[in-house]
């Protein structure tokens, strides 16, 4: 699983730090990684590849650009139920792309949930709930693209 922080300074990009990624397994608080360096990806973006992540655990990660200091040495995250496919850059390119291919109709099958599918248009990766804070149903747009609908 690849890791990505941000680090700025005063608003801007930081560029040519050496940060460091420190991970702690949540269930027993041991250090799984201590203190490894970053690489930098460019426009102020560090990247470590977390080659013994475990999808099966959660872990509580740090990044600590060493050199910047207030709230701008440190970028923080976790992982968790969702976190893996929210922090993994790789998959959100990957479900924006299904988004913009596989538009659905909100009404498809379930009124009160949107499903994104899979590529095979049966398998649902994502759902929502399509009400607003009070409850009331939201409507689709007649003009909002349906691949979904056309001949399914």
């Amino acid at each position: 699983m690849w890791i990505l922080a941000a680090f700025s300074e005063d608003g801007e990009p930081a560029l040519g730090l050496s940060p460091t990624v420190r991970i702690r397994d949540v269930s027993n608080g041991s250090l799984v990684v201590t203190d490894d360096p970053m690489v930098e990806k460019g426009d102020g973006f560090y990247g470590y590849d977390f080659a013994t992540y475990s999808g099966t655990e959660d872990y509580a990660i740090r990044c600590d650009s060493v050199t910047l200091s207030g709230t701008d040495r440190y970028a923080y995250s976790s992982s968790g139920e969702y976190s893996d496919v929210l922090d993994n850059i790789d998959v959100r390119t990957i479900l924006v792309r299904k988004i913009q291919t596989n538009r659905l109709e909100l009404a498809d099958g379930d009124i009160s949930n949107w499903i994104l599918y899979d590529d095979d248009n049966t398998t649902p990766l994502l759902t929502f709930s399509v009400t607003d804070k009070n409850g009331n149903l939201i409507t689709q747009q007649t003009s909002t693209p349906s691949r979904r609908s056309k001949g399914t």
